[in-house]
């Protein structure tokens, strides 16, 4: 028996709503529960001590005024492998701002004690999770600063790089007051 052309019309754009509907259920569920592609295996603290303090400790530390007996001493970066060293601290800066927003990511080791001027691993974690889109805005003002760190350094102002490191500071000095030892 032959179906109409209503009937094949019907059940067609019935398998179609059902072939759109699945195709949203799936993508629901996927945004939900994603197979993500990275592993963040390293702590917070790790990725704080091994990328991001000597990242920023590279930026803070190139631009520089002594005085001294004799006078005032400039320093700061002179020579294309000075200037091509910043500008890989300030892409790891940049990239960690990054790493530091990973979901999952352990605040530290569980067998690490806190200073006792810092919350405990525990606290950060909560203060992370309880407001998830403040540590999101300090990652972004992180990046922000790196990123203007290499404008500065491509353009190879000493002065604008200075400011940056002002600038550096002020986003570190402000996470850390909100998540750190508020």
């Amino acid at each position: 028996m032959a179906l109409s052309r209503k009937t094949r019309s019907v059940g067609t754009g019935a398998f179609l709503t059902a072939c759109f509907v699945l195709g949203i259920s799936t993508a629901l569920h996927a945004q939900q529960s994603p197979s993500l592609p990275y592993h963040p295996d390293a702590t917070l603290v790790e990725v704080m001590d091994a990328i991001i303090m000597p990242a920023a400790n590279s930026l803070w530390n190139a631009i520089a005024v002594d005085v001294t007996p004799e006078g005032i001493v400039e320093k700061g970066p002179e020579t294309d492998e000075d200037w091509a060293t910043l500008r890989a601290s300030a892409v790891e800066l940049a990239e960690a701002s990054n790493l530091i927003v990973i979901p999952g990511r352990a605040v530290a080791a569980p067998d690490v004690e806190s200073p006792e001027y810092e919350l405990s691993p525990t606290q950060i974690a909560e203060l992370m999770q309880s407001h998830w889109s403040d540590w999101v805005a300090h990652s972004e003002a992180l990046h922000r600063v790196a990123q203007t760190s290499i404008l500065m350094i491509d353009a190879r102002n000493a002065k604008g790089l200075s400011d940056a490191g002002g600038d550096l500071d002020a986003a570190c000095e402000s996470c850390h007051q909100q998540f750190w030892y508020p």
